[in-house]
């Protein structure tokens, strides 16, 4: 488990190898992966952004991390199916919603449960 400024990171055997990172001046800038289970289905998750750029960059970079885990999720579910980005932060939600043509769900709840060791069930909540 990573942490940096207070904040804990999933490890990286938890996230999907179908994800885009935006680079910006040739550093990771931020990212998004699309989790693809067998079933028409995709999901979008652990989208993140690097809180250091400024508002116009962050936007930019938010929505092209989205964008690219979208175009993963399309080629997967081959133009039939249903994507989803649960997020309760405002300012994803928003990208989804304003510019990559998703449609509000309304407020999201999920529940995890965790099987093993290894990840801290504090980052979950």
């Amino acid at each position: 488990m990573q942490a940096r400024d207070g904040n804990q990171f999933l490890p990286p055997e938890c996230l999907p190898p179908s994800g885009v990172v935006v680079m910006v001046d040739g550093k990771p800038a931020g990212a998004s992966f699309a989790y693809l289970p067998n079933a028409a289905i995709a999901y979008i998750a652990f989208t993140c952004v690097n809180p250091a750029l400024s508002g116009r960059v962050r936007l930019a970079v938010a929505k092209r991390a989205i964008q690219g885990a979208v175009e993963i999720a399309e080629a997967f579910l081959n133009g039939r199916g249903f994507i989803e980005m649960p997020t309760h932060l405002w300012g994803l939600h928003h990208v989804a919603t304003e510019y990559l043509g998703f449609r509000n769900g309304g407020p999201v709840h999920t529940a995890f449960r965790l099987i093993g060791d290894g990840v801290d069930p504090d980052m979950l909540t």
